[in-house]
């Protein structure tokens, strides 16, 4: 083997290596929305229901410095889910979750799959969809 493909062969093969060994978030797409795009959630206790890179997703204001988000579909049937009196309600089957997107009762038994939001000024920075 040639030393140039040697050195083209063991390259792939350490940043392969070096791609396994990092942390999944160092792969996440991040994207940003803002504030004046969804103004529900200018106040606390508002919600609403976006959609970004094909995934519905249920964003609430926790309080002033922080906001929720869920994937907007029960786990029970894949029905969407709202924010509806201080908590996450499926329409469909009547499964109830709280703010942090544990059943509180079902028929749904796993919780909503939570997404990492963060507030940074006048923009909600949702990633890792």
């Amino acid at each position: 083997m040639k030393k140039r493909t040697f050195f083209k062969v063991g390259l792939a093969a350490l940043s392969l290596g070096l791609a396994a060994l990092l942390p999944k978030w160092a792969f996440a797409k991040k994207y940003g929305v803002a504030l004046s795009k969804v103004p529900a959630l200018k106040k606390v206790g508002g919600a609403v229901t976006i959609r970004l890179a094909d995934t519905d997703l249920l964003l609430i204001r926790i309080s002033k410095e922080e906001v929720r988000g869920f994937n907007a579909v029960c786990t029970h049937q894949s029905c969407p889910v709202a924010f509806k009196q201080n908590e996450i309600v499926c329409d469909c089957h009547h499964s109830h979750f709280d703010l942090t997107g544990k059943v509180k009762h079902g028929p749904a038994t796993k919780s909503l799959k939570t997404i990492p939001v963060a507030l940074d000024g006048e923009r909600i920075i949702v990633g890792d969809l």
